[in-house]
């Protein structure tokens, strides 16, 4: 059972969660595969189940290229080898995940999550502290004070900004034990869930619910996001 509000965006984000699970799963395929500036790469991609700028990062590799050489080129900050130029433009508008957009893109929709639970917070005159990005183990907002959401006594949030799915529920499972120690926390899976757990989570559109009306609109702009670029993709 699938504990989720069906909203637009949903099929992009299973998309983008499917596109990194099969290209960890089967990159090694990738480093035995011959390639060259004629490659098929969305061919490829599709027979090797392979991120398309995944096979590109791959193709400048085997060139001696650096990774921040790499990176630069995707970033159109260098030129890229005149032979590659529509190969790399064609694999970066079909790559919803590696590609410098999609990259970009991600970051935003994170860094959007968390602004809303700030939003609400502040809203509400809770104290609380971020996480720094200080490399210790420490939930997205830690509370002065406990609070109540939906009956259940909190001191702490985490924000996912993805579809929990079993993969993912079991992955994050090790870092939400990080946080034990401070108590009982929630965790937003914006997008939903495949199963409850022992953990307390919520969907985007249940956190919807604490909101005052002025922040439900930038909610539902989240989870019903679709980028042009990648429309393509889903449809």
């Amino acid at each position: 059972m699938v504990f989720f509000i069906s909203v637009q965006g949903l099929n992009f984000i299973k998309l983008c969660q499917k596109i990194v699970q099969n290209s960890k799963k089967n990159f090694w395929r990738l480093r035995k595969y011959k390639l060259s500036p004629k490659t098929n790469i969305i061919s490829v991609s599709k027979k090797l189940k392979v991120a398309p700028v995944l096979i590109i990062r791959e193709i400048l590799k085997r060139r001696e290229y650096s990774r921040n050489d790499i990176n630069k080129i995707l970033r159109k900050e260098i030129p890229a080898p005149s032979e590659l130029e529509e190969l790399i433009d064609l694999a970066c508008r079909n790559d919803p995940v590696y590609s410098p957009l999609g990259l970009e893109l991600s970051r935003e929709r994170g860094e959007e999550g968390e602004n809303l639970i700030k939003l609400w917070l502040e809203s509400k005159e809770l104290k609380f502290e971020r996480d720094l990005g200080s490399g210790i183990s420490f939930p997205d907002f830690y509370l002065e004070k406990p609070i109540n959401i939906f009956g259940n006594h909190i001191d702490w949030i985490e924000s996912k900004c993805y579809f929990g799915e079993k993969d993912e529920l079991i992955e994050d499972e090790e870092q939400f034990k990080r946080f034990d120690s401070m108590g009982k926390g929630v965790i937003i899976y914006w997008f939903g869930f495949e199963k409850k757990t022992k953990r307390f989570m919520i969907s985007g559109m249940d956190f919807r619910k604490l909101l005052p009306d002025q922040l439900k609109s930038k909610v539902d702009s989240l989870l019903n996001f679709v980028p042009k670029e990648f429309n393509h993709l889903i449809n």
